[in-house]
């Protein structure tokens, strides 16, 4: 028998929620505990020797500690995390993870068009550290992608063209 916690929401409801879904209301902590504890759970993945791999708003699930009402930051479902082989890589097939969440370095193999044969993109804990940071400015931007709207995301990433960091108007406390 399994027991599973029920969580308030996931990071992508937080922001993008319908009226059927209620966005999440609670107080949320500060950003740096958000970062810190997420921080922390990718660090106690890699840490096992797995590459977390999924990274996306809805895999970030907010829940509420009962015992004292700290709101707590998880990762969930590690159905695509892998172990790390010998050389420190992870290697996986293509579309078994959003494009809009990978490094810089996977998508220059997924879009190499000189290429013959279909890649098997290596990830490694550097770039789920790249991800990591993506849903970290997604947090800061309200909802919103570092690198955009969806079409443009992997050519604004490879690029390293943030187009929603050159307007301020998603943050909550413009500079």
């Amino acid at each position: 028998m399994y027991a599973l916690e029920l969580c308030h929401t996931s990071l992508d409801r937080l922001f993008h929620g319908d009226e059927a879904q209620k966005k999440y209301r609670e107080k949320m902590p500060p950003e740096t505990e958000v970062f810190l504890q997420l921080a922390k759970g990718l660090a106690h993945i890699h840490g096992k020797g797995f590459i977390y791999w999924d990274f996306k708003p809805q895999n970030v699930l907010i829940s509420e500690d009962r015992g004292n009402g700290q709101v707590v930051m998880k990762w969930a479902d590690f159905g695509l995390s892998t172990p790390l082989n010998d050389r420190g890589t992870v290697s996986k097939s293509d579309g078994e993870r959003p494009e809009n969440w990978f490094a810089p370095e996977i998508l220059h193999l997924k879009m190499d068009q000189t290429r013959t044969t279909p890649i098997r993109p290596k990830g490694t804990f550097k770039s789920d550290v790249f991800s990591q940071g993506l849903i970290f400015g997604y947090y800061l931007l309200q909802g919103h992608h570092l690198y955009g709207s969806n079409f443009n995301i992997p050519n604004n990433i490879v690029n390293d063209n943030a187009e929603n960091l050159k307007s301020k108007s998603h943050f909550k406390n413009p500079i």
